[in-house]
């Protein structure tokens, strides 16, 4: 069915881009915990999480953040608050994988 075609582009884009925030905040957490050297992503992370910044959004960030993600110009946290919502309309659709009565289409990804 092409709704569950679209489900799973869906979740492969939230899907990649949880990965590369999961790794980019695990680096960083060993970097406050003294146990990685702080270098280059880890300084431009944290001086994005200090500033209210997606990661990414700049063309010299290093992180990706930006390039998994929906198109915003939200700050850090209301950006945060899309995507915990565009999740959480994901993992309903796929409780049962019938087509929903209604998709919240600023939601999706692709």
């Amino acid at each position: 069915a092409p709704y569950v075609r679209c489900l799973i582009a869906e979740v492969e884009s939230i899907n990649a881009m949880l990965v590369a925030i999961k790794s980019s905040i695990e680096q960083l957490e060993l970097v406050l915990n003294g146990k990685a050297e702080l270098d280059v992503q880890s300084q431009e992370l944290m001086d994005c999480l200090a500033s209210g910044q997606v990661p990414g959004r700049q063309s010299a960030r290093s992180h990706q953040w930006e390039r998994y993600a929906f198109p915003s110009r939200k700050p850090l946290w209301p950006w945060y608050a899309d995507l915990l919502d565009r999740v959480e309309q994901l993992r309903l659709w796929c409780i049962d994988l019938a087509t929903p009565q209604s998709v919240w289409l600023p939601g999706l990804v692709n």
